[in-house]
């Protein structure tokens, strides 16, 4: 069942055609956010993001967290600093605690709208097909909240730029967010390339790992780029964890670089070590 509230009209489509190859939350919910402010009438399917069948993602999860743990040595993304099962036994944070731990508007200067709202993966249904590479899926799927107990989204639309940054906050239960952290370094080390099908049509993208970032108990930092008929399209995309919670940050640009601003970054991860050693 769709989300939307409004459906935006086909005009929001045309205007956006370089998100439209996606299948990130970004997309989706830029097409909310504008849809509400929209007097089009029009309706238009249903923008969701990519995501694999719990059942495939839970017996990934099984085999991965049956392999004692083997990284790829020549594209780590991962930073450790300890923690995992030390959280085990703690209570995953609700969906209202998480909004209480969100970023406020005064306190992200660069921006000049941000929307918060929640996040429901486990009752979203995708319209889309699996992309080309089955690591290159779970990397989609991970990053858009899946396994998640709650979550909660964020976008920031920046000041001067049409393109818009994103935050997923996402609280999981028991030993979950150690292993689903293990899950994406493991398939972000492996996938390179991958096709698949998006609002737009067919697309192809290239995978690039990154330093991870230096916050946390975990970090992975990587680049998907898709090109368009106006140039490539960049997602920069961190992701950290800290104890039960994962926080994943995305920042779009077409023919220019995309970062989601690492101040930012810092600020939010902060703000949940805080609220989980407090």
């Amino acid at each position: 069942m769709s989300r939307f509230r409004h459906p935006p009209g086909r005009n929001l489509l045309r205007n956006l055609p370089d998100l439209a190859y996606t299948s990130s939350r970004t997309f989706e919910r830029v097409l909310v956010v504008r849809a509400r402010k929209s007097r089009s009438t029009v309706r238009i399917a249903a923008i969701m993001p990519m995501r694999m069948s719990n059942a495939l993602l839970v017996l990934t999860l099984a085999l991965v967290c049956g392999c004692a743990g083997t990284h790829a040595a020549h594209k780590s993304a991962e930073s450790t600093t300890g923690a995992g099962d030390a959280d085990a036994g703690v209570r995953p944070a609700s969906m209202a605690q998480l909004l209480n731990l969100t970023l406020r508007d005064r306190e992200v200067p660069q921006a000049r709208e941000i929307t918060t709202e929640q996040f429901h993966p486990k009752t979203e249904k995708n319209s889309l097909p699996p992309v080309s590479d089955v690591n290159c899926q779970k990397v989609l799927q991970i990053i858009n909240g899946a396994g998640s107990y709650a979550s909660v989204h964020q976008i920031f639309n920046w000041k001067g730029d049409i393109f818009p940054g994103d935050s997923l906050i996402s609280s999981y239960e028991g030993t979950r967010a150690t292993d689903y952290f293990r899950i994406l370094v493991k398939a972000i080390n492996s996938c390179n390339s991958y096709s698949g099908t998006g609002y737009a049509g067919r697309y192809r993208a290239t995978l690039t790992v990154e330093p991870p970032p230096d916050v946390g108990d975990q970090g992975a930092s990587f680049r998907i780029v898709i090109p368009t008929e106006n140039g490539l399209r960049t997602e920069g995309h961190v992701v950290v964890r800290t104890g039960n919670l994962i926080a994943m940050f995305e920042n779009l640009n077409v023919g220019g670089t995309a970062e989601f601003p690492p101040g930012l970054v810092v600020k939010q991860i902060q703000r949940l070590d805080e609220a989980r050693k407090g």
